[in-house]
């Protein structure tokens, strides 16, 4: 960022893909995902001071678990998690 030489930022993307061995009776039988999980995390780190930042940070997970047991015993869809985070660290 122009006029901010100690600010940093990343994004990075995950896949992890499930091995067809793990729990093949449930994939099937109650079709509730376990085939791949998508993750992205972008984040900013602002340099108040020299040893002072604050950083922002977002992630968003599409989980491998699609379906879940709710309380009543149904079954109800997972929704992609979406959370956003505001982190203030010190270097000593």
């Amino acid at each position: 960022m122009p006029g901010r030489p100690n600010d940093t930022f990343g994004i990075g993307w995950s896949l992890t893909k499930l091995s067809d061995d793990l729990v093949p009776v449930l994939r099937r039988r109650l079709d509730i995902g376990l085939d791949h999980e998508n993750a992205i995390e972008m984040y900013y780190n602002f340099a108040v001071a020299k040893s002072i930042g604050v950083s922002l940070d977002l992630q968003v997970v599409n989980p491998a678990l699609t379906k879940r047991v709710t309380s009543s015993s149904g079954i109800k869809d997972v929704d992609t998690a979406v959370v956003g985070g505001l982190r203030a660290f010190v270097r000593f």
